[in-house]
């Protein structure tokens, strides 16, 4: 690439390096959603688990 500095080939580099880690860490609109399925069953169980203690503390008074 004649013409070209050493400073433009490397930043070249570096955003074809940039565009190749966006496109690995792009995920599925599905895999969106399941993941966010999965948080979502995480968080109701923690709530459940704090009825389920604060019930409890209730019966005991």
């Amino acid at each position: 690439m004649k013409g070209l500095g050493f400073e433009k080939l490397e930043k070249m580099n570096e955003n074809t390096e940039v565009r190749r880690l966006k496109k690995m860490r792009k995920r599925s609109f599905h895999e969106l959603v399941m993941e966010n399925k999965r948080e979502l069953m995480t968080n109701t169980e923690y709530l459940n688990q704090l009825e389920e203690k604060l019930e409890q503390r209730f019966k005991q008074k």
